[in-house]
């Protein structure tokens, strides 16, 4: 096939330092357009010598036969598939004899050029390797398979059109039309004088509007191309479609002369879009329903996440409290019993020593000491029926000055210090419907905060009144107050204000007296200065009992 089919062995055994070459060569470069090299791969140092270029090389690669002579960097800038150039190098290709490789080069001038290389190799020493080749540009012959490869992709849309139906519309002739028998066939019309209302009565009616206006933009020339598709009256599954274009039409008013175009059943087409479109909605369907199945299990997951968060963060709190009320309580037990045991410890050792006197104050020690133990256990009790759903709402009857009062006494014979205003307004009934127990444990916990952490030189306020059918309880001290940081955490378990000290204390009345309102349906505000009293306002519905 191409014109360097001899044996270019004998062409490569006389081709010396680039300056000798055989009487073939010659003939073969000086005769046809076939550009012809030589050149010695040295493996070992990796190099590449090119002995040889014909004369002819720039005419028939349009490239410099100097660059090609810098043969690794020619591969590198000038070709544009480096790899298949350099495919002679290769272990699988030095196994053979003979190297065909097809590839592009840029062309100074610019563009590309498509070149076939046929190279003999021959093996002169382990490290030593000949090749000869000839180069053919193939450029013109790929520019010709392309126009004949689109020649032939227009001829084979052309005959895959073939079954289409033509018409041709001649002005002059009335409304005739000329059709052919595929036409006329796709139509439905078996009667070769054919007319335009022949044709509008095969539309179906949801179409011969659209059709009817298309007729009229073609008759009076505002368009020159048209195409449309409709399905047929008779058979609503049916579809064609009719274009065409204005083929000559009158200078001056320039409507149409003469006018060609063809007819197609689309049926298929139609019905595989119709379909698509079916399968396409189904599958959008499809996505939505499994995308908001993703969505909710999605939703469901995270819920579950951030319940298992809720979760470890109750039991880490959990932990941090019981470790925080161990602490506390054994801190609370620790105190008093230190007082018992070294109030017993003085009387043991020196009971006959001491004046009457003094062992009253141990006595009196002692008992104090058993009193706080006492509060604190009962403390603890409350918030185990708490936390057990023991502590239940039974209102009855009761004489609410005198309970408060009994409920004062206590809590100030326990602090033994007696300085509580109690006030009454005049519109708190003698006696109310509410819950006595849980009344003590509201009252109980407030008026000990409020005696625990003011000085005992101010006074501590009690004031009951009654509104709107609630029992609303005031208790006002003028003590250290409770900091802004605290008070969104006052009423949680075992929390304790920052600046409390070391006054005693485990953190559970005010989570009791908070429950307690709750169970009791009424409310609990706060208003509080840091180092400046708090006042607790307690609303309890009450009705009469009078």
């Amino acid at each position: 096939m191409y014109p360097m089919s001899c044996d270019l062995s004998y062409v490569n055994s006389r081709c010396v330092n680039g300056n000798e070459i055989c009487p073939l060569a010659k003939l073969v470069t000086s005769k046809l357009p076939v550009a012809i090299y030589s050149l010695t791969y040295n493996i070992s140092q990796g190099k590449v010598f090119v002995n040889f270029v014909s004369k002819n090389f720039s005419e028939v690669t349009k490239c410099s036969a100097a660059a090609f002579k810098e043969y690794f960097e020619f591969a590198k800038t000038v070709v544009v598939d480096k790899g298949r150039f350099l495919s002679i190098f290769e272990e699988d290709t030095l196994a053979r004899d003979k190297s065909l490789r097809e590839y592009r080069v840029r062309v100074p001038s610019g563009g590309y050029q498509e070149l076939f290389d046929c190279c003999h190799v021959k093996r002169i020493s382990d490290d030593i390797i000949t090749c000869v080749g000839t180069i053919v540009n193939r450029t013109e012959k790929k520019i010709n398979e392309l126009a004949l490869r689109i020649s032939e992709d227009r001829l084979r849309v052309a005959l895959e059109g073939a079954g289409a139906g033509f018409f041709d519309w001649v002005d002059g002739g009335g409304e005739a039309i000329f059709c052919d028998a595929k036409a006329l066939e796709l139509c439905g019309i078996t009667d070769f004088n054919v007319r335009i209302r022949d044709y509008l009565r095969i539309v179906a009616p949801g179409f011969l509007k659209v059709c009817i206006g298309t007729l009229r933009d073609i008759f009076s020339g505002k368009c020159t191309f048209f195409s449309i598709e409709f399905n047929l009256k008779r058979d609503r599954d049916r579809w064609l479609w009719a274009s065409g274009k204005i083929i000559s039409s009158d200078p001056v008013s320039r409507k149409p002369l003469r006018i060609a175009g063809t007819i197609r059943d689309t049926t298929v087409s139609k019905q595989i879009i119709i379909e698509r479109e079916r399968m396409n909605d189904l599958l959008e369907r499809r996505i939505r329903e499994r995308t908001d199945q993703l969505e909710r299990e999605l939703a469901t997951k995270l819920a579950a996440e951030q319940q298992l968060i809720e979760n470890l963060n109750k039991e880490r709190e959990l932990n941090n409290a019981k470790t925080m009320f161990v602490n506390m309580v054994s801190h609370e037990f620790r105190t008093p019993l230190a007082i018992m045991q070294g109030a017993t410890d003085l009387l043991g050792k020196y009971h006959k020593k001491l004046a009457n006197k003094e062992r009253l104050e141990c006595l009196n020690g002692i008992n104090k000491a058993i009193q706080r133990i006492t509060r604190t256990m009962d403390d603890i009790l409350v918030l185990g029926k708490v936390q057990g759903n023991q502590l239940k709402f039974t209102p009855t009857e009761v004489d609410i000055l005198t309970n408060c009062r009994s409920i004062l006494e206590d809590v100030e014979g326990f602090h033994g210090n007696k300085r509580t205003v109690f006030e009454v307004s005049m519109d708190v009934p003698l006696k109310l419907y509410i819950d006595p127990g849980l009344l003590y444990h509201i009252l109980s916990n407030l008026l000990s905060n409020a005696l625990k952490y003011s000085p005992v030189e101010k006074p501590v306020i009690l004031r009951l009144d009654y509104k709107g059918g609630e029992l609303e309880i005031f208790i006002e001290d003028f003590g250290i107050g409770i900091p802004e940081g605290d008070r969104a955490n006052i009423f949680k378990i075992f929390h304790r204000g920052s600046n409390v000290s070391d006054k005693q204390g485990i953190g559970i009345g005010m989570f009791v007296v908070k429950y307690c309102v709750s169970l009791h349906r009424g409310s609990i505000a706060i208003s509080s200065k840091d180092g400046d009293g708090t006042i607790f306002r307690v609303r309890l519905p009450a009705a009469k009992t009078e």
